[in-house]
């Protein structure tokens, strides 16, 4: 019973953070593009510079969690091929096909799952799910531009998009800064202070951002294909990362970074490739709406489940 209590008093806080942003967005309270301009302040700025301090705050001698990285990377790639080929089967026009699959697979896991792993595991767990990035932005941006590429409409999948979409992402360039893990360079102390402010405001106004960002109005629409890849993305996605990573005898924070990454719920940022692959964008925002209320009652129950399993702290 503490197990459940404790892990909901550092799970729920999350939500309540997203619901906050959901209410002043319907409210008013702020401007449409306040909270757009606040979306890319986070998106463009505040996680990147919280990725790079993690990443100079991991210590040299700590030993690179190469064989989580390795198993994460195994059964994402399995998952995902599973995950395309039930999204070609379901999705009814050519154009939910990208839809659904960055839905069953793209997670939240730079604003959600680190939100949460620094809630549950502290300091030790947030510098290592940082660590697991490194492998995890790459597989969420490079499969979904692959897929929405390919089944795009003619013209929107122009030579050279793929690489444009994956290397211009913001999260993508802030792993340029990984050898900070081991050569540190001198940095002033007011500006590693400036750094943790800005690291500090990061998670809560990027989860206050992501639920001004989703709209339940249209809920009961796309309730087949986008509820199949809800079910995919916080069911299915969970089952075989973690069951793969336990199989390979993965345990402790490396699974809980890894369970936090296949558990959390779709990306709001999978609307921003939708749009630019010219996607089902309508059936993205539904799947990240659905998916991200769903997620209140699975998220938990995995982590929850773990911990009494005694498979993570």
């Amino acid at each position: 019973m503490f197990t459940a209590i404790a892990t909901l008093n550092a799970i729920l806080p999350s939500f309540v953070l997203m619901f906050c942003g959901w209410i002043i967005h319907r409210t008013g309270v702020v401007t449409h593009r306040f909270l757009n301009e606040a979306s890319r302040l986070v998106f463009f700025v505040a996680l990147p510079v919280l990725i790079t301090l993690k990443f100079y705050e991991v210590d040299s001698a700590q030993v690179f969690p190469t064989r989580q990285i390795t198993v994460c990377v195994i059964a994402t790639l399995v998952y995902c091929l599973f995950s395309w080929g039930v999204a070609r089967k379901i999705a009814p026009t050519r154009a939910a096909i990208g839809a659904i699959f960055q839905g069953a697979t793209r997670s939240n896991f730079s604003v959600i799952g680190l939100y949460l792993i620094n809630a549950l595991f502290g300091h030790a767990g947030l510098l290592n799910a940082t660590l697991l990035m490194v492998a995890t932005i790459p597989i969420n941006n490079l499969s979904s531009a692959i897929v929405l590429s390919r089944y795009a409409p003619d013209g929107a999948n122009a030579k050279g998009s793929i690489l444009k979409a994956i290397v211009m992402n913001p999260m993508v360039l802030s792993l340029s800064v990984v050898p900070l893990i081991w050569y540190k360079p001198p940095v002033p102390l007011f500006i590693l202070q400036a750094a943790h402010d800005i690291s500090a405001l990061t998670l809560p106004l990027a989860l206050i951002a992501v639920g001004a960002s989703i709209q339940f109005s249209r809920i009961r629409d796309h309730i087949w294909s986008g509820g199949v890849a809800v079910i995919l993305k916080l069911i299915v996605m969970p089952v075989t990362v973690i069951g793969i990573s336990v199989l390979a005898g993965i345990r402790g924070l490396d699974l809980a970074s890894i369970a936090l990454f296949a558990a959390t719920p779709t990306a709001t940022a999978s609307f921003i490739l939708a749009k630019r692959f010219h996607s089902d964008t309508k059936m993205t925002g539904w799947i990240v709406a659905a998916c991200t209320l769903t997620s209140l009652a699975t998220l938990p129950t995995i982590i929850i489940l773990l911990r009494l399993l005694k498979l993570v702290p």
